[in-house]
């Protein structure tokens, strides 16, 4: 399986021209794909858990490889995942590692990044006001003050950085779904510089960025709804005896629920993008010309 190609001029067409970008068109797509591939979904999850259980227990060494080496990664196989769903071209479990490149690892890594910097960046006013209330030295203490902790919250609630840490929220948000299509960028337009794949995201996503956080906005609000209620009937009291089974089933179903329902909103992206810049068409039409070649020549 080759990896198809976005020429950047593409991409330039679509910042310049304007376009529909069909999200809840492309979100329906998904969700049926990952139901119709929820074993192999839930297999990758199997082996991503696995991954980060061992990680864990290296700790420090541990960390920083699932910084620098497994996110980055996990996060390539995710749109790999749903591109292949999406051309129907999993055909095989092991066919979905093939995006494990070097090459793909370091776009990856490099957008991944630099993403996070940006973000830090972005961040640093918040993090300046946590640090004069005194939060963050208490959240990073071994033994953590839970009535103090919660007292700090309560006062920076009632400050004036209170207002920075809202008004911060405002280009963090902005840019957290301006930055949606930045690793299809990394995967599919190799000539994109890590910074070029962050921005171009950004120019593309602007122009109906509405819509891309009403997508977000959705799925965020469906999701607490769907908890609130869950927890709504777990702290039910009846007096049954099958009602605590009635209680775990509801919670395992839910979070099974909202694990589909959080992959296909990324899948969602890939598909949309996939759309937008109709990838893997021009393969797809110069491979059925070059058949239908050898198929005239090789007629009498």
């Amino acid at each position: 399986m080759h990896i198809p190609k976005v020429s950047p001029t593409r991409i330039k067409q679509l910042i310049e021209e304007d376009y529909d970008p069909t999200l809840l068109r492309a979100w329906r797509q998904a969700w049926q794909l990952t139901l119709r591939h929820k074993w192999r979904l839930l297999g990758l999850l199997g082996i991503y858990f696995l991954i980060i259980l061992v990680l864990r227990i290296l700790l420090l060494v541990g960390d920083l490889v699932n910084l620098l080496v497994f996110q980055p990664l996990a996060a390539a196989i995710l749109v790999w995942a749903y591109y292949s769903m999406y051309t129907h071209s999993w055909r095989e479990f092991g066919d979905i590692f093939t995006v494990l490149r070097k090459e793909v690892w370091q776009r990856f890594l490099s957008v991944y990044l630099l993403q996070w910097l940006i973000f830090f960046l972005v961040f640093t006013p918040s993090l300046i006001a946590f640090k004069q209330s005194g939060i963050l030295d208490i959240y990073f203490a071994e033994n953590q003050d839970i009535e103090q902790l919660t007292s700090l919250y309560e006062q920076l609630f009632h400050s004036s950085s209170f207002t920075i840490i809202l008004l911060n929220l405002i280009p963090a948000i902005y840019l957290m779904v301006s930055y949606s299509f930045a690793y299809m960028h990394a995967l599919f337009v190799p000539e994109l510089s890590p910074w070029q794949c962050l921005e171009q995201s950004r120019q593309l996503i602007t122009r109906h960025w509405s819509r891309f956080f009403g997508y977000y906005a959705t799925i965020f609000f469906a999701l607490m709804a769907g908890t609130m209620l869950v927890f709504f009937i777990v702290q039910m009291d009846i007096d049954i005896a099958i009602w605590r089974w009635v209680s775990i089933t509801t919670i395992i179903l839910w979070i099974l629920f909202a694990t589909w329902l959080l992959l296909s909103v990324q899948g969602g992206l890939v598909i949309a993008f996939a759309k937008l810049t109709h990838l893997g068409q021009d393969d797809d039409s110069s491979s059925s010309n070059s058949n239908s070649l050898s198929a005239g020549e090789s007629s009498p």
